[in-house]
């Protein structure tokens, strides 16, 4: 099992800050709303929530490990980035073997 969320970059910072009850949730500046094109009339609003879940460092990708070209990798929606993280740090944690999986180009992941 495997999982990415805003505060925590696996399950278990995941479930210590759920645990030690910490508050994953960013609060955004006026700065930071109006960079993302919210509007000052918007920000006014008293039932606008200047908050967002905020993933830590969702553009770093290592390509190269994942078999796909630097610029393929730029082209993809980060999303399906993340996907592959993801699954990878599953099948880590499950300790799959490499190659006990067809079709897989991309995990140079042997087990110690």
């Amino acid at each position: 099992m495997a999982g990415r969320f805003p505060g925590a970059r696996n399950l278990d910072e995941f479930w210590r800050n759920l645990a030690g009850g910490v508050e994953s949730i960013a609060r955004l500046s006026p700065d930071d709303l109006g960079a993302a094109g919210v509007s000052p009339e918007t920000m006014a609003r008293p039932d606008y929530v200047r908050a967002s879940p905020v993933l830590d460092d969702p553009a770093l990708f290592d390509a190269t490990f994942f078999g796909f070209a630097p610029g393929e990798a730029a082209m993809m929606d980060p999303q399906h980035r993340l996907l592959l993280e993801i699954a990878h740090a599953a099948l880590e944690d499950a300790a799959a073997i490499r190659g006990a999986w067809r079709g897989a180009r991309a995990c140079s992941w042997v087990p110690p």
